[in-house]
């Protein structure tokens, strides 16, 4: 079902993918005239060449003039010298026109990923995103330096080429055409069943590339679990069903290429049989015999590398029409062109019946109101999915909601700029993302412009300098991975340092200190607390026994806010904050 469904996506008509893709030579108008401009020299030069060998046969050896050979033999050197130099210059012009075009795309596609955000990532696994920036990429950038290159210059060679043979016997140009017309007796068939078995293909590559990176991801998993066996088989499958779809492809490729050779030669046999005719009867030379025979090669090498090229890149825009895709994929969440920049953000946020569903999943939030002041430190609880977490994504834009309010100051948020708007949000995640690298980069991500005052101060009001300084090489140790090296705690406490770094007016917070150890999590509170001072502060906990220090304490329960106050009030009250407390108490128990 996975594959018929991916299949299904190859609906959009190649020659609008193609277009799209020629767009990112667009902005590349020189390079393009120049490689247009070497493509004639090649073809003059190469055409050139059959009409030396000509005047060789039927004047210079019969005259036996040494000078005349002389003459031409330098002719003919300045000739090859000639198409040497221009070849040079092709290549070099595709391969910066690949480079620069190639560029162009994957800088484009990074932009619209971040402008899809966590909406696509949450319909789209990880893998097929890698497969996009790996595979589809790649067919791209064949189209920009082999095949499209190709085209121009074989289309060339055959227009030269047919005009040339045209002035000596237009009955050739005629031999040709309908050996042309006979390839097509077959030729589109086997084109059909080769773009079908290439959807396939495409299809069953993209979901390897999952596979691949689900393998790769998990091998602590795999491996604790002992089901190496179990992972190499469902591996093995999705590898042996792009293997079974490719040599259909290939056997179907295979038919179309011996079909067109076998056209090609009936063509050169009558050309062969007519020429030699022609030479009996006085009506052509042995040299123009020669010429022609050349000529007929040098045209149906063009014609050849034409088509060739012509039917590769329809193959492989059957990958790159998941560009097309991809980069024609609206975001749902917009920036409002018309939106405003608040002069200074105090922190204010509102909710007024909220609605909220992903896709076409049950509704998260249902008529969710919610008013948090600004300074105001506020704890979401409640059972796992009744839409806490969802409650902080639509605050950053991250989502829209379905229905109804959410402003920030007095002001909705779809009218404030999002740049502004998550400038002014710090999100400490339950894991952070930290970057391969220095400990120094990872601190500075929150402002890129700190400087190196900055980041030390941040890092001692996250508690987290000590630790830093007892590193081999300090604020400058590459962390590894993700932060592979350091603990959860240490991570948590980087990640605190970036707040303190980018220095938000509205914190939020999710989950920040649920995976961490009992000591681990007690120096992370007291970070959290400091950076918690002066700031606007929404926290979704799973440890009710760390909330007391809150201003207030909110109660989700089926989309919607069921109880709201101080922690005595609410235990007072012997609600269901209540209960969740008690339940906790009876799990430690």
């Amino acid at each position: 079902m996975e594959i018929q469904a991916l299949i299904k996506q190859y609906v959009i008509h190649p020659q609008r993918v193609y277009f799209w893709i020629l767009t990112y030579l667009t902005s590349y108008y020189a390079l393009l005239i120049m490689l247009v401009g070497s493509g004639v020299l090649i073809a003059s030069a190469e055409l050139a060449i059959p009409k030396y060998v000509e005047a060789f046969i039927d004047w210079v050896i019969p005259s036996k003039d040494n000078e005349l050979f002389g003459t031409m033999f330098l002719g003919l050197s300045a000739l090859l010298f000639i198409l040497v130099c221009a070849t040079a210059w092709k290549n070099t012009l595709q391969r910066n026109l690949q480079e620069k075009a190639s560029r162009d795309l994957l800088e484009s596609m990074l932009i619209h990923l971040n402008l899809l955000g966590v909406a696509y990532s949450d319909r789209h696994p990880t893998g097929e995103t890698f497969s996009l920036f790996h595979t589809e990429i790649a067919a791209a950038q064949t189209i920009f330096k082999q095949h499209l290159p190709a085209m121009i210059q074989s289309f060339i060679t055959f227009l030269f080429s047919v005009l040339v043979l045209y002035k000596i016997q237009p009955i050739f140009v005629l031999i040709i055409g309908g050996c042309f017309l006979t390839f097509y007796v077959l030729g589109p068939y086997f084109l059909r069943k080769t773009n079908t078995y290439s959807k396939e293909a495409a299809a069953n590559r993209t979901t390897l590339q999952k596979k691949l990176y689900d393998s790769v991801s998990s091998l602590l998993e795999v491996r604790s679990y002992s089901a190496q066996e179990w992972d190499q088989r469902l591996f093995r499958a999705k590898e042996e069903a792009l293997h079974r779809s490719e040599l259909k492809r290939q056997l179907y490729w295979l038919m179309r290429w011996l079909w067109r050779k076998v056209t090609i030669n009936i063509g050169l046999i009558i050309t062969c049989i007519y020429g030699i005719s022609m030479v009996y009867a006085e009506r052509m030379t042995v040299g123009e015999f020669t010429a022609v025979f050349t000529i007929y090669f040098i045209m149906m090498d063009g014609l050849i590398e034409l088509v060739t090229s012509f039917m590769e890149q329809s193959l492989l825009l059957h990958q790159v029409e998941r560009l097309y895709q991809f980069m024609h994929e609206e975001p749902e969440v917009k920036e409002n062109h018309k939106a405003v920049v608040l002069p200074k953000i105090r922190g204010d946020l509102q909710y007024k019946n909220v609605h909220f569903h992903y896709h076409s999943e049950d509704t998260v939030l249902q008529g969710l109101d919610l008013k948090v002041c600004a300074g105001e430190k506020v704890v979401i609880v409640g059972r796992s999915g009744n839409g806490k977490s969802t409650l902080l994504k639509l605050l950053g834009r991250f989502y829209d909601p379905s229905h109804g309010y959410i402003g920030l100051d007095g002001v909705q948020l779809d009218q404030i700029s999002i740049h502004q708007l998550r400038d002014a949000i710090g999100y400490v995640f339950q894991e952070t993302y930290l970057f391969g690298t220095t400990i120094r980069d990872n601190i500075r991500f929150g402002k890129i412009e700190a400087t190196d005052e900055d980041i030390l101060k941040a890092a001692k009001a996250a508690y987290a300098h000590e630790f830093i300084e007892k590193l081999p090489l300090g604020y400058d140790t590459f962390i590894g991975e993700r932060g592979i090296k350091l603990s959860g705690g240490q991570k948590q406490r980087i990640a605190i340092a970036r707040m303190f770094i980018k220095d938000p007016a509205i914190l939020l917070l999710d989950e920040a200190t649920s995976a961490l150890d009992n000591s681990s999590e007690k120096e992370v509170n007291d970070a959290l607390h400091t950076l918690m001072e002066g700031r606007t502060t929404i926290t979704v906990a799973h440890r009710l026994s760390t909330i007391r220090s809150y201003d207030r304490i909110v109660v989700l329960e089926a989309g919607r806010v069921i109880e709201d106050g101080p922690y005595e009030s609410l235990i007072k009250k012997k609600g269901y904050f209540f209960q969740l407390i008690e339940g906790e108490k009876e799990d430690k128990q």
